[in-house]
C-alpha cells in the first residue's frame, strides 16, 4: 500500500474569492472584481463558488458582483439559472435574494427555464418578507414579459394584487409595472 505523504487535502485557493473582503461597509471590491470577470470570463466559476459561501457577507458581494456581470453582460450568467433560482428562494438573507431577483430580470432565459424563473420571482414577489427584494422582482417579471410577450397575461395576474396591498412603494411599482406590460412598451 503506497502512503500519501502529501498530507491531508487542502482547501483550493479561490482566487477570485481572495478578492472579496470581509467589509460590509464597501461594496468596492465586488465592484472590482466584477469587473475582473467581465475581462476574464473563464474566471466566473470561481465568482460563482462565492455563493455557497458559509459567510453571509461573502455571499452578498459575490451576489453583487454577479448582478454587475448580469448587467454589463447577461449572456454570461445563462448557464447558472438553476443556482439563482434556487439561492433566489432559500438564501437566508436578503441582499442575496435581492441581487438574485435583480439577476433574474437581465439574463436570457432558455424556454424550459422560462416557468421556473418565473415562478421564482412570483414566489419572491408573494412570500419574501423584504420589500426591495418583492419590488426588484415586480422590475424583473416586467423586464420578462416585454421579452415574452407570451407571458405577459400571467405576470399580470401574478402583480395585480399589489397594486393594492402592501406597502406604498410596491403598489406604486405593482401599478407601474401592469400598466407598461399592458402597454406593451
Amino acid at each position: 500500500m503506497v502512503s500519501d505523504v502529501s498530507g491531508p487535502a487542502m482547501p483550493r485557493e479561490n482566487i477570485v474569492l481572495q478578492r472579496i473582503t470581509r467589509d460590509p461597509t464597501s461594496a468596492k471590491d465586488a465592484e472590482q472584481v466584477a469587473g475582473e470577470i467581465l475581462e476574464n470570463p473563464g474566471r466566473l466559476p470561481l465568482l460563482i463558488e462565492g455563493l455557497e459561501d458559509p459567510e453571509d457577507i461573502i455571499r452578498a458581494k459575490t451576489a453583487h458582483a454577479l448582478e454587475r456581470i448580469a448587467d454589463a453582460s447577461p449572456e454570461l450568467l445563462a448557464n447558472y439559472v438553476p443556482t439563482v433560482t434556487r439561492l433566489a428562494r432559500s438564501d437566508p438573507v436578503p441582499m442575496v435574494r435581492l441581487h438574485m431577483a435583480i439577476i433574474l430580470g437581465e439574463i436570457p432565459v432558455e424556454p424550459e427555464d422560462l416557468d421556473r424563473v418565473i415562478g421564482t420571482l412570483e414566489h419572491l414577489l408573494a412570500e419574501d418578507d423584504n420589500l426591495f427584494v418583492k419590488s426588484w422582482s415586480i422590475v424583473s417579471l416586467t423586464r420578462i414579459g416585454m421579452r415574452v410577450p407570451t407571458r405577459k397575461p400571467g405576470i399580470v395576474d401574478a402583480i395585480w394584487p399589489f397594486r393594492e396591498q402592501g406597502d406604498g412603494l410596491l403598489q406604486a411599482k405593482a401599478a407601474r409595472a401592469i400598466e407598461v406590460l399592458e402597454a406593451g412598451g
